[in-house]
């Protein structure tokens, strides 16, 4: 008899509990659900930052002839929380003029993607302005003819049409990560059926390889809390993912995916290939930095991507510069990144990268010729 007793109460304990717990579960429920439409209510409404994005896509660039998508306009400015942002007559983000004769002048053009042109910094905390400035000789031109989402394809097509016109007598070309990738605004507002379903085919390959990976985790976490009955405790999985994933033995990027693909390493390749060969025909030397993910040196995925792209390279001729080395033990990358972003360098960032490069070209004499 007591041991009935003794276990009606276990199971009345334990259907209290139960029931307290859903009752608990409910009310949190009902509290996220509330909070969960006032957020996208306040997403919706509070995002200049998209508008600015597509108001510069339209302002300052446009649809390009022959193979290149689309290109710098000409003269265009463009006032951003930053300063201005635009191009001179000649496609670079100078608000000065070079004339394609220099007599007595040196040269030193840098080509590559936003990370040339200097996303979300003032021009004169740019990559080149900071080259400029370290280098301190007022007879050298230093050229900025970055172009925010090119990839290294475009960049060797951007070379012909607009830096070869001004021989310059050295050529460094900034080499960001996702460069094997086209991931860029302008691109998609100026592309044509046939390229946009290249860039289809790119974004299925993601897709298809991962459909979770580190880009998509919050956007997969919101799908997923969506069809959700309890959507907390699917809020809840998307944290959790967002805390561990990094560290994850399942993580992966789209980094990892590109340079994983055959034909993303040809592109790669053949793009290189036709660079270097054109800046070598024009007389100048072809130098190319690989820019690092500004992510855990001690967890660093990507090396190998690095070793890709310098075999790649120096067989198309280019002598290459990698600071990360060097700076895994020296630097911190949130020390050189604009906060939250793992590509774009905040303008001490630009300022030590510019040392970087100037120092070890002058170990090889490569600025004997432009100094």
């Amino acid at each position: 008899m007591n041991k009935r007793l003794a276990m009606k109460k276990h199971l009345a304990t334990l259907g209290l509990f139960l029931v307290s717990s859903i009752l608990c579960l409910g009310a949190a429920e009902l509290v996220f659900r509330a909070f969960r439409t006032d957020r996208a209510e306040k997403t919706r409404s509070n995002q200049p930052w998209r508008e600015r994005l597509r108001r510069m896509n339209r302002d300052i660039y446009m649809a390009a002839e022959g193979d290149l998508v689309y290109q710098p306009r000409p003269q265009s400015s463009l006032d951003m929380p930053y300063g201005w942002a635009g191009f001179n007559a000649s496609g670079m983000r100078d608000r000065r003029e070079y004339p394609l004769q220099a007599p007595g002048r040196k040269r030193l053009a840098v080509i590559g993607d936003s990370l040339v042109w200097s996303e979300h910094l003032h021009w004169l905390y740019s990559l080149p302005s900071a080259l400029e400035i370290e280098l301190g000789d007022e007879t050298l031109d230093v050229l900025n003819f970055g172009v925010s989402g090119y990839d290294i394809n475009q960049v060797a097509l951007w070379y012909e049409k607009a830096v070869r016109p001004y021989k310059p007598d050295l050529t460094l070309v900034v080499y960001c990560l996702n460069d094997a990738m086209i991931m860029s605004g302008p691109y998609n507002a100026y592309a044509d059926e046939a390229r946009k379903a290249y860039k289809k085919s790119q974004d299925d390959l993601f897709t298809e390889t991962a459909r979770l990976r580190a880009e998509t985790i919050e956007v997969v976490g919101e799908q997923e809390e969506t069809r959700a009955v309890f959507k907390i405790l699917a809020r809840a999985r998307t944290l959790y993912r967002q805390l561990t994933f990094e560290h994850s033995k399942d993580y992966i990027d789209e980094y990892l995916i590109s340079y994983g693909d055959p034909k993303s390493m040809q592109r790669i390749q053949t793009a290189l290939m036709r660079l270097g060969q054109a800046i070598q025909a024009d007389g100048g030397q072809a130098w190319l930095l690989i820019s690092p993910l500004l992510r855990d040196w001690d967890n660093y995925r990507w090396q190998f991507i690095h070793d890709a792209v310098r075999k790649q390279a120096e067989a198309a001729g280019f002598k290459v510069l990698d600071p990360l080395p060097t700076w895994r033990k020296t630097f911190k990358p949130e020390f050189l990144r604009i906060e939250g972003d793992s590509l774009h360098y905040n303008p001490q960032g630009n300022f030590i990268l510019a040392r970087f490069i100037l120092g070890a070209m002058r170990k090889v004499e490569a600025m004997r010729k432009v100094e």
